[in-house]
């Protein structure tokens, strides 16, 4: 598998040699930075065409990037989905998959014969973090390996203002510790993510008077929905999930503006 990763990157590898043949001077290293906002949908994003601005910042960045408008998963969990991300292989390969309750529960760890991209980067001398928000990107699964330092928080505690702030400190000891060796920044943002059921509605999601304000014209009904449940949208997603066929005029609009 080391093998074929580094195929990859043969070719950009490649070039680098060439140039430095012709006394061209090496281009620096870039820092590279790997943010993840989970269950992000992104027919809720602006940069995808969504008509409310939402992600103002995602979409300045898009504005000036290169935009992918086709991804997919081939295993829509979250330990899962991270795997594949950060070995570039589908879950059958690097095994992170959900055991039946039959067999313990909980998840598969990766497989040790696979190499990580921070792995990869380590070797070829960056410095490598990584500050995550969920409970499942353990390093008991080994989401931690390749990395120097493995920030991770457990639910519902960590949210994006604790991420950043983590991370603007890890990202001053890598430059405190000279600009000499790139790095690289895996970050994991769980703020959209809504559990219903399956953590007994642990991680709710609030709907502020600021957000009310900016994607609710509207706001009776959905100040209504808020206060029926204490300010708390996620039950009334279940409801949503469960009875589709039978929601009264609005309700459907009104459950989605708590969420924007």
């Amino acid at each position: 598998m080391k093998a074929k990763m580094f195929r990859r990157l043969a070719l950009p590898a490649a070039a680098l040699a060439a140039a430095a043949g012709c006394g061209r001077p090496l281009p620096p290293r870039p820092n590279i930075f790997l943010i993840v906002a989970d269950t992000l949908r992104p027919d809720h994003a602006g940069c995808y065409g969504y008509p409310l601005p939402t992600t103002p910042a995602l979409d300045g960045l898009a504005a000036d990037s290169v935009l992918f408008e086709r991804a997919y998963c081939d295993m829509p969990l979250t330990p899962s989905s991270h795997a594949s991300i950060l070995t570039g292989v589908p879950t059958d390969v690097h095994g992170v998959y959900f055991r039946p309750p039959g067999e313990g529960g909980g998840f598969h760890s990766l497989r040790p014969s696979l190499d990580t991209l921070p792995e990869l980067l380590r070797e070829a001398g960056y410095r490598t973090g990584a500050v995550v928000s969920c409970s499942w990107l353990s390093p008991e699964l080994g989401f931690d390996r390749g990395f120097e330092t493995y920030r991770e928080y457990s639910l519902p505690l960590t949210y994006a203002g604790m991420v950043n702030r983590l991370a603007r400190g890890m990202i001053k000891r890598f430059f405190d510790a000279g600009a000499a060796a790139p790095f690289f920044l895996f970050l994991h943002y769980f703020d959209p993510h809504s559990d219903i059921s399956w953590l007994d509605n642990k991680l709710p999601y609030y709907a502020t008077e600021e957000s009310l304000e900016r994607f609710s014209p509207g706001r009776d009904l959905a100040v209504s929905l808020m206060s029926q449940s204490g300010r708390v949208a996620t039950r009334h997603l279940e409801w949503l999930t469960e009875n589709r066929d039978l929601m009264p005029p609005g309700m459907k609009e009104a459950i989605v503006e708590l969420y924007d």
